[in-house]
């Protein structure tokens, strides 16, 4: 089956898709996230006549597990993620595959925030609240070791709003890591967008900021202490982000201040 690209030029992480109603769907739309920002130059000039056009001169041909269906992928190093769609242009079932053969899953949820603007963070900032608290009950019964590659592209949430985790790169590092993770990826990217004006930018990073806040709320100076002095950022992880040792200052500084406010009220006290 043939499949145009996006963006056209192809790079190291990019989308594929089988029609143009696959295309037009609102789970591509998700998807592209994964790639730039929704409202980017790419994905405003993919939609035009020329940009379809374009995108005929550029594709690719996989040998599908099943035909006489649409289909949207990820490629990814190499690697192809299938998704296959039923007739409303939902996803059905995630193909793989593995030893060269197609291994099928159901489509187990979609990710967490599916695009950078206020209004999404807003409406699901309850939703992200639960999705981390659930994760650091389970952390609880995996210590020392994390999950690894806690992204808002790897917590999926299903329509019945139960939530999976995937793709974990697991290695031992203080339960803290995947909230600093998290968070930091997400400052990243969404400081990346270059559709977003600054005002927006410190807006977003703030509402996650009082997620994180939440979610790490220690009632022990000392636990916090223990739990900080033992994150560190594994080898590897800063070629993604010089800005990584940046952003755990940041996250120290965040987590440390509780502490601090409460040591103010008890001087006003």
């Amino acid at each position: 089956m043939k499949f145009k690209c996006y963006p056209f030029f192809k790079p190291g992480i990019h989308l594929i898709y089988s029609s143009s109603r696959a295309f037009k769907s609102i789970f591509f739309s998700e998807l592209t996230l994964q790639i730039s920002s929704k409202n980017s130059l790419a994905y405003r000039f993919s939609k035009l006549p020329i940009g379809d056009t374009l995108a005929y001169l550029n594709t690719i041909t996989v040998e599908v597990p099943i035909v006489k269906k649409d289909f949207i992928g990820i490629v990814k190093s190499g690697k192809i993620i299938l998704f296959e769609l039923n007739d409303e242009q939902y996803p059905k079932f995630v193909w793989r595959k593995l030893n060269s053969k197609w291994i099928k899953e159901l489509f187990i949820g979609h990710q967490l925030i599916a695009e950078y603007s206020i209004k999404e963070l807003d409406s699901k900032k309850l939703l992200i609240l639960k999705a981390l608290k659930l994760h650091k009950s389970n952390l609880e019964k995996s210590r020392p070791l994390v999950h690894g590659d806690l992204t808002h592209f790897n917590i999926l949430i299903n329509d019945d709003l139960n939530i999976s985790f995937i793709d974990s790169k697991n290695h031992e590092n203080s339960p803290l890591f995947d909230f600093f993770y998290f968070s930091a990826y997400l400052k990243n990217s969404i400081s990346r967008d270059s559709v977003l004006t600054s005002k927006v930018k410190l807006k977003l990073e703030q509402i996650i900021n009082e997620i994180i806040y939440k979610v790490c709320a220690y009632r022990n100076k000392k636990e916090l202490d223990e739990d900080l002095s033992s994150l560190y950022i594994p080898d590897g992880y800063t070629s993604f982000s010089v800005s990584l040792p940046k952003r755990l200052k940041e996250f120290k500084n965040l987590l440390q201040s509780q502490f601090i406010l409460i040591i103010i009220l008890l001087i006003l006290i």
